[in-house]
């Protein structure tokens, strides 16, 4: 018969290779998500701020992803634990203008410069936003202001 502290080395040993093996879970599983904004124009639209937001969490934390456009208007996402992707199912989508647009006024015009948004207000708010997506590994997302 072999002693204790062997058995207990044994089952101490198996527990660290089992959880080597399985991996340690922290949280639900991101798959890679990306895609493009087009513009009402439709155009690109670059230097927007992307966020997915998971619509059901199934009571667990929320894990938002966002990206920012480059400038052929396509994004890549980051989830809120630094890692590459957004969580799997639904999602509503918000963009933000990061690049306030100057409206052009006349030469020698004194009356100060007005920005304007590229993005209707409506895009700015999980609980408004027109835009919901369904991320699942492959796909794309194309992303359409109206």
């Amino acid at each position: 018969m072999r002693p204790l502290w062997s058995r207990l080395a044994r089952f101490v040993a198996l527990g660290w290779l089992a959880a080597a093996v399985l991996g340690c879970s922290h949280g639900p599983a991101l798959v890679d998500a990306q895609g493009t904004v087009i513009g009402p124009d439709g155009k690109p639209m670059a230097n927007v701020l992307v966020q997915f937001t998971p619509t059901a969490t199934g009571g667990s934390k929320v894990i938002s992803s966002t990206g920012v456009t480059d400038a052929a208007g396509q994004f890549v996402l980051t989830a809120d634990t630094g890692q590459a992707g957004a969580v799997a199912g639904t999602h509503k989508v918000t963009l933000v203008d990061n690049a306030l647009a100057v409206e052009d006024e006349p030469p020698g015009d004194a009356r100060p410069k007005v920005t304007r948004n590229r993005i209707p207000q409506q895009y700015t708010s999980p609980a408004t936003t027109p835009l919901e997506v369904t991320v699942e590994p492959g796909k794309r997302h194309e992303l359409k202001v109206r």
